[in-house]
């Protein structure tokens, strides 16, 4: 499979410099972020977004800045769990994550749809997915 710095011309769209741009942007910042704690298990229903709620909550107790990723695809729960507002913000830099009342900054993929919708997959991607 070819990338796009392997296409030899974009008929004009400039889209490696599209790609460039975005990596940079990304970079800058991912680059704020001082510390990542990885929550994850093999198995479900172990409690991964109930320490990840209560560890975020207790880190922003004690003064630091915090966020929560939940790549949760198949059943997010931390958009219910922490009761942020469904508005993610588009911004210039990107999206503007949800807060909760105690200023965590929340991002899920259920921020980006209708409150009790699963996320559609297509069966062979779902197979793949396991």
């Amino acid at each position: 499979m070819k990338t796009y710095h392997d296409i030899l011309t974009d008929g004009g769209s400039d889209v490696a410099g599209q790609v460039q741009e975005q990596e940079r942007k990304l970079r800058l910042r991912l680059d704020q972020i001082g510390h990542v704690v990885a929550v994850m298990s093999g198995k479900g229903g172990v409690g991964k977004s109930s320490l990840t709620v209560n560890l975020a909550a207790g880190l922003k107790e004690m003064g630091w800045r915090v966020g929560i990723l939940d790549a949760d695809i198949n059943g997010a729960s931390v958009v219910m769990m922490t009761g942020v507002a469904r508005n993610p913000e588009p911004t210039d830099a990107g999206i503007s994550p949800s807060v909760t009342r105690d200023g965590v900054q929340v991002m899920s993929i259920d921020l980006f749809l209708k409150e009790g919708v699963p996320v559609e997959w297509e069966a062979e991607t779902q197979r793949s997915s396991y």
